[in-house]
């Protein structure tokens, strides 16, 4: 299994350019909600819980993306509302997706290891047999 350097698949993501921008934002969010959602469920256990991390993928993304165009000095329109909410609403998409994704993986990895240490135990047994 190979290690993934988290920061630089995001500067990978970041210079390339506006679609780049996005997808190196989203990662980033998901991280933050991951922090939120581990470190508040300390809080409060309602905090670690998915739709808890959804909602706040949400929330997050719509306030940073206002925060941005708010720092800009751009002039707060029906437009930028929309563009945060969707920027909202493609984070949480986002965080649920690879949330699906990685349980996936995981269960489908556990299954191949049981798979592979059953033929290698019925390989041991037949080898080991009279008959073998």
């Amino acid at each position: 299994m190979t290690d993934v350097d988290a920061l630089a698949l995001i500067s990978q993501a970041l210079a390339m350019g506006p679609a780049g921008l996005a997808l190196g934002v989203a990662a980033v969010l998901v991280g933050l909600v991951q922090l939120v959602r581990t470190f508040g469920a300390r809080l409060h256990p309602a905090l670690g819980t998915p739709r808890a991390a959804a909602i706040t993928s949400l929330v997050l993304a719509i306030l940073g993306a206002l925060a941005a165009t708010l720092a800009t000095g751009t002039p707060l329109t029906l437009t930028v509302a929309l563009n945060a909410i969707l920027a909202g609403l493609t984070a949480s998409g986002l965080f649920s997706a690879s949330k699906a994704v990685i349980q996936r993986s995981e269960q489908k990895g556990a299954e191949a290891a049981a798979a592979i240490g059953g033929k290698a135990a019925a390989q041991a047994a037949i080898r080991q047999s009279p008959e073998g």
